[in-house]
């Protein structure tokens, strides 16, 4: 009787095993791809930010708005998954910035870390990935955990890693007023905010687009994962990986595993349906946002160890995910 239950137990684990590979390979080999790409030459750098902006001005945008439209407006009202996830990051980021003053950081590399620790790839990695992992176990719950969760990482990680930033004293006046300007405009003009700001209004006024049009959105919106992971990779073989392993371990580690046990901490607190919960900790344990390599050029600050991160927890995060991928199916 033990033998048999022993074979069952090693079947499951087994079925496990490979609908994980279903779901990590094709993902990695997409990032693979667009790393293979540039380093055979084939893509240029230029054509590696295109793809980039395609996905981020074009493809995402077309996605979040689709899928949203279609989520009853009663379901975005979650207190115990806004507040769970939030909380994740703001401990986090509390924890980063606690140990950059007790060291005597300076403020806009602090701001840089806790970008870094915080500020993860859940639009271009993250919206695939739980696509792929969770799109057959009800759309409307999936469509609004990843959207609920990449608001909360762009609005919060973000706030507080710029608000470091733009609190430091700068050496040029006319540099800062440049750069908030470009802050500003950022968040007013944001693709991926207005889109979910628009398909939360076309579901409260539920709004009828004409079928082509929809089809329209839907066939760009198809392309966003695999256009978006493509780009990853050919971003990380530009990468170079600067000699501060220390750090660069500690902020990949924090963000890799720090913030999805923390997330898994708050969540003990306030439970969500199985489904949400799993997304919210996949998306906290994204790697390093490709965003944040922007920001580091934009303030001149810690540039190379930020494409390191980024690149180190790309890399990494091919076990981390499957790790917690494999505990939370």
């Amino acid at each position: 009787m033990l033998r048999r239950q022993s074979q069952g137990s090693d079947v499951l684990w087994g079925e496990r095993l490979i609908a994980i590979i279903g779901i990590v390979f094709p993902i990695f080999a997409l990032i693979g791809l667009g790393y293979l790409g540039r380093r055979l030459r084939l893509l240029t750098p230029d054509a590696a930010a295109a793809l980039g902006g395609y996905v981020y001005y074009f493809s995402l945008p077309a996605l979040l708005y689709v899928r949203l439209s279609e989520v009853p407006v009663a379901e975005f009202v979650n207190g115990n998954l806004i507040f769970a996830y939030a909380g994740g990051i703001l401990t986090l980021g509390l924890i980063i910035w606690g140990l950059g003053r007790w060291r005597k950081q300076d403020g806009r590399y602090l701001g840089m870390s806790v970008l870094n620790a915080t500020f993860g790839n859940v639009g271009y990695m993250g919206v695939p990935f739980n696509l792929v992992a969770f799109g057959e176990r009800g759309m409307a719950v999936v469509a609004l955990t990843i959207v609920l969760t990449l608001t909360i990482t762009i609005v919060l990680s973000v706030t507080l890693g710029l608000a470091l930033l733009e609190g430091s004293p700068s050496t040029a006046g006319r540099e800062r007023r440049r750069l908030r300007n470009v802050i500003v405009s950022g968040f007013l003009g944001n693709p991926i905010l207005l889109s979910i700001a628009l398909g939360i209004v076309s579901s409260f006024l539920a709004v009828s687009l004409p079928s082509p049009v929809r089809k329209f959105l839907e066939l760009l919106g198809d392309t966003a994962g695999p256009v978006a992971l493509f780009a990853i990779g050919s971003f990380l073989e530009g990468a170079r990986v600067p000699r501060e392993w220390s750090v660069i371990g500690m902020l990949a580690g924090a963000k890799l595993i720090g913030l999805p046990l923390l997330t898994i901490l708050w969540f003990h607190w306030l439970p969500v349906e199985r489904v949400s919960f799993a997304i919210a900790v996949l998306q906290s344990g994204m790697p390093v946002a490709a965003t944040n390599f922007i920001f580091a050029q934009q303030y001149g600050v810690a540039i190379e160890l930020t494409a390191a991160v980024t690149l180190v927890s790309t890399v990494l995060s091919l076990l981390t995910l499957s790790v917690f991928l494999f505990l939370l199916l």
